[in-house]
């Protein structure tokens, strides 16, 4: 606009001496410079109106994509309370199973105790296996009675 402004006073201190064919030159001139500021300025109102609809079109996705994203963020959660369960669980079976273990073992070391395997001849064989214990322990200086013993037997010989 400035530009025109100061075409039309360079064309007015011009025209002082011009004719009326310059002036309607002139006058052409500023017409054509009108009609192309206006095609510019309609050019730019559409891309203003096409920008405008992109820019609805972007701000609706984003705000999907919030959404979305908080969605996402409350089964996150959920999820982890319960992996959270998962583990506490998990951790209450570990101990119960080492709980187990530990009761497994103290059986195994009971009959362990308890168990005695002892080789004796065939010529010993005869007498009684409680009566062999007591007499291999009073020989050991292992004090030992017959209600000590809950059972013995005589195993077969392994070849």
């Amino acid at each position: 606009m400035a530009s025109l402004q100061s075409e039309i006073e360079r064309t007015v201190r011009e025209s002082s001496n011009t004719s009326l064919e310059d002036i309607k030159g002139v006058l052409d001139n500023i017409q054509d410079t009108i009609a192309r500021i206006l095609h510019e300025n309609s050019q730019l109102r559409d891309e203003l109106k096409e920008l405008k609809a992109s820019l609805k079109s972007k701000d609706r996705e984003a705000q999907s994509l919030q959404e979305s994203l908080s969605k996402t963020c409350e089964r996150n959660k959920a999820l982890e309370l319960e992996l959270n369960a998962a583990k506490v669980s998990i951790n209450k079976q570990d101990d119960e199973i080492y709980n187990l273990w530990d009761i497994l073992d103290s059986l195994e070391q009971y009959t362990r105790k308890t168990a005695w395997k002892s080789m004796v001849s065939q010529k010993k064989r005869a007498a009684p296996t409680e009566e062999a214990v007591i007499a291999i322990a009073n020989e050991l200086d292992v004090d030992i009675s017959s209600n000590d013993i809950e059972i013995s037997h005589h195993l077969k010989r392994r070849n």
